[in-house]
């Protein structure tokens, strides 16, 4: 497996996973996992909470923020962990998680990012003999403004916050101010964001004021580690959403120039094909700036050609 760590980053809530796709327990009377992460995660989840002493009989709820691979293929493993877990996700999503050929395309891309892992030296221990399912039942709809009670003073608030996936949705828990913002700010490197707008600029634009105005002190981004401070947070907000509207502008400006829709989504991969996101296929990550060229053109009601 790839390395695991346990952080824990609130009174209430523990960071686990990997270097790359993080899971997240929010631990009251009753424990909620945020983040399924990838089949492989799953083990060090698991070992995590054994850790923490807590039995699996504990753990209630599995979040879905959205019906991406990255956000869903833990799943099945977690169902068999842990055998209390009701799936929680978003209308749209439930929809999107009954859908045959969606979902073994999930599983695909699960398996291509485990053969990287393991191609690199970074994994070790993989079951592959894991047989994914056809679809993922989702047992708990959440809508905009419903709440999860934990119990222990834990409660999780949702909003529906689309633009990255039509089915996105953040959640924020009161106590100790952390929000869970799933993809809402795109994926946030070492000096950069890749402002992924894959549905709508504009929701995109919108849902990152939306979940800006709550009192948050932790940002648990769902691939990098948490932004911890309340300065800090206030500060990333901005600059999330000028990086975004940089590349919009960058899109815009050079179509209009006369540069291929191509030659933009090519040099938008060259920037962003990166760090921890280079373990996803490349395909998958030009797929990503294709659709982020297409929604900024779209968003300006241009009609272009690939």
């Amino acid at each position: 497996m790839t390395n695991n760590t346990i952080t824990k980053v609130s009174e209430k809530v523990y960071q686990m996973g990997d270097p790359y796709y993080q899971v997240y327990l929010v631990r009251g009377k009753s424990c909620a996992l945020v983040e399924p992460g990838l089949t492989y995660t799953v083990t060090n989840v698991v070992s995590g909470i054994e850790e923490l002493g807590i039995s699996p009989e504990q753990i209630h709820y599995l979040i879905i923020t959205h019906a991406h691979f990255d956000h869903v293929c833990g799943v099945p493993d977690l169902l068999r962990a842990f055998p209390n877990l009701k799936i929680v996700a978003s209308p749209i999503a439930a929809k999107v998680l009954k859908k045959e050929k969606v979902v073994a395309g999930h599983f695909s891309e699960d398996k291509a990012v485990v053969e990287t892992l393991l191609k690199n030296g970074l994994l070790k221990d993989y079951d592959a003999s894991f047989q994914p399912p056809a679809i993922i039942n989702v047992d708990m709809i959440m809508n905009e403004g419903d709440v999860l009670d934990l119990g222990d003073g834990c409660k999780l608030f949702f909003s529906l916050t689309p633009g990255h996936s039509p089915c996105s949705m953040s959640c924020y828990l009161s106590l100790g101010e952390v929000l869970f913002p799933s993809d809402v700010f795109g994926y946030v490197y070492s000096k950069d964001i890749f402002p992924m707008y894959l549905a709508n600029y504009t929701d995109y634009i919108n849902s990152i004021k939306k979940v800006s105005a709550v009192e948050a002190s932790v940002l648990a981004f769902p691939h990098t580690p948490v932004l911890t401070g309340k300065r800090k947070v206030r500060e990333f907000v901005p600059y999330s959403l000028a990086i975004a509207g940089e590349v919009h502008n960058f899109i815009i400006q050079n179509y209009k120039n006369n540069r291929s829709f191509n030659d933009i989504s090519q040099e938008l991969f060259k920037r962003f094909y990166i760090e921890g996101w280079a373990i996803q296929s490349a395909e998958l990550h030009k797929i990503s700036t294709d659709l982020i060229v297409r929604r900024s053109l779209e968003a300006e009601n241009i009609t272009y050609t690939k």
